[in-house]
């Protein structure tokens, strides 16, 4: 018979410096693996790696990632604006603790980047708000300004 292990929730676990929760995004060249212990911090890096990654690229799990690539650079009548809702409705089906206040993506033709610029809240404390913002550069995709 299946026994409750803990009664937390996965967004009440706090920052305990004995236990590491998973890595944080970049990765740096000191570390190779930066640890999170926050839910939090871990949850900021897997909209990092969801945002980063395209369709088909995840072994075992074709559907994860943002396809940001298909998204934005294939031919398409689709604004900016039409990419955003699109994005926004997939980030909160694949982060159900996630409430997506605001999504924005901005073109710069003058340094060929898209800036990825996000404001979200935990379901459980929406007035607390969080920003992501990544740099993408293209043609190639490489991002800039991750935090960490």
């Amino acid at each position: 018979m299946p026994t409750v292990v803990s009664t937390l929730s996965p967004l009440e676990i706090s920052s305990n410096s004995n236990t590491a929760i998973g890595v944080s995004l970049p990765f740096n060249a000191n570390n190779v693996f930066t640890q999170t212990f926050s839910t939090r911090d871990q949850i900021k890096a897997n909209l990092i790696n969801y945002v980063l990654t395209n369709r088909n690229e995840r072994v075992f799990n074709n559907n994860f990632g943002a396809n940001l690539q298909s998204l934005l650079f294939e031919n398409t009548n689709s604004t900016l604006e039409d990419l955003s809702a699109i994005l926004t409705e997939d980030i909160e089906n694949n982060f159900p603790s996630i409430k997506v206040r605001q999504l924005k993506l901005i073109n710069d033709h003058n340094n060929n980047t898209i800036r990825f610029e996000l404001v979200y809240s935990f379901q459980r404390n929406l007035n607390a708000l969080e920003n992501l913002n990544i740099n993408i550069n293209t043609p190639d995709l490489t991002a800039t300004n991750l935090p960490g």
